[in-house]
């Protein structure tokens, strides 16, 4: 995708200049792959595809993309505290340059992370870019409409129809407040989470020990699940409905919530009990607004609809170095298994479409929906034919 401002004084640029009082300095389209704010952009004139993610605190790149880009690496490695199963070994180093469309950020602070945890998630995704574009300008992510829009800080306003949180982003991610209780009548158990764009699937994702302390180790009915990807690995976890949550005032009834498993990393570092995340967001508008220590959300007419957790097949897939989806992780007790299925399985083909030529959103469509699926599998060369039954996990 090709970053191209959208036409000067259309209805979505007019609709922000009278709601919010401030011109846009640019307006870009974006495209949202399992969950994730891809946008195309350059780190020293090489062009790459990356996550805009608030919950980078410096630009996180594989290093096969950084191979020759001149970044002034660290010659000692640090372990990282991104979220993951593993601890990852990155270099640090500085961009003298990153690009996004005519946008333009000076020496950028990067990590170059040991393995690539970008690949295998669909299309090719060459890292993430975070702090430096929230702390430089003032964003609005308009998920109904798939846009990003960039102002100067010092000229946006904050609109009246949506809430207003001051965030501390001194750690260079933005730290918020969320609610949470374990029972209708429970008194609710405050959390302190970070605002984080690539928290795919969930509105909330909790560590362990918070959800010990707000007894949400209690509630039965939970299921085993992958909740994401992060820089070290898969993140696993159990996935369940909290009765009710409240992220300042927005009021959450039976959500689905992630409690993450993680041993170490992010998750289990006791810098915040969890995340916020892009099931809550891409049912509105979110602005991020460093200069000012600040994020509005204005929730989309959507809001209110029940919440799901939309995978029905119970499996994770991945795209290998063949082009073919392969199954990541197959859940215990799910129709995946029940089908036969195991990890390292190729998925071939389903109820006669094959499935090399879909993305990553074609195929969690396919597992919104219930009822039966035939199917073709490959595994270890041997074709198989198997039959999935869909349905809701939680």
């Amino acid at each position: 995708m090709n970053l191209i401002p959208l036409v000067a004084g259309s209805a979505l640029a007019a609709a922000s200049l009278n709601a919010q009082s401030a011109r846009p300095i640019a307006t870009y389209p974006f495209v949202l792959e399992d969950d994730h704010v891809v946008i195309d952009a350059s780190i020293n004139g090489r062009p790459g595809r990356f996550v805009l993610d608030s919950g980078s605190g410096a630009a996180a790149i594989a290093s096969s993309f950084a191979e020759g880009l001149n970044l002034n690496l660290s010659e000692t490695p640090a372990t990282t505290s991104g979220a993951g199963r593993s601890a990852t070994q990155a270099r640090m180093g500085r961009a003298s340059e990153v690009t996004i469309g005519p946008l333009v950020l000076a020496n950028v602070r990067v990590v170059v992370l040991s393995n690539n945890p970008f690949k295998g998630l669909g299309r090719a995704l060459d890292g993430t870019l975070g702090y430096e574009v929230f702390a430089k300008w003032t964003v609005t992510i308009d998920f109904a409409n798939k846009t990003l829009t960039f102002f100067e800080p010092s000229t946006w306003v904050p609109s009246d129809s949506g809430v207003n949180i001051t965030v501390d982003v001194s750690k260079r991610i933005p730290f918020a407040a969320v609610e949470i209780k374990a029972a209708p009548d429970a008194a609710p158990v405050i959390a302190k989470v970070m605002v984080d764009t690539g928290t795919p699937t969930f509105p909330f994702v909790l560590s362990s020990g918070f959800a010990a302390r707000a007894g949400l180790d209690h509630i039965e009915a939970r299921r085993e699940a992958v909740l994401g990807f992060g820089t070290n690995g898969i993140v696993m976890g159990d996935i369940l409905r909290v009765p009710e949550a409240s992220f300042h005032g927005l009021l959450l009834r039976d959500a689905v919530v992630g409690i993450s498993k993680d041993k170490t990393g992010f998750f289990a570092s006791g810098i915040a009990d969890g995340t916020v995340g892009q099931a809550l967001f891409r049912r509105g508008r979110l602005t991020l607004d460093y200069a000012h220590n600040r994020i509005s959300f204005e929730p989309g007419k959507n809001f209110d609809d029940p919440w799901a957790y939309p995978d029905h097949c119970g499996w994770v897939l991945g795209k290998d170095s063949g082009g073919d989806w392969t199954l990541l992780h197959v859940g215990e007790g799910t129709p995946a298994e029940e089908a036969g299925l195991a990890v390292g399985d190729k998925l071939i083909e389903l109820d006669g479409q094959l499935l090399a030529p879909l993305n990553r959103e074609q195929l969690r469509e396919i597992c919104i929906g219930e009822g039966l699926l035939s199917g073709k599998s490959v595994r270890r060369a041997e074709r198989r034919q198997f039959e999935l039954k869909r349905r809701k996990l939680i």
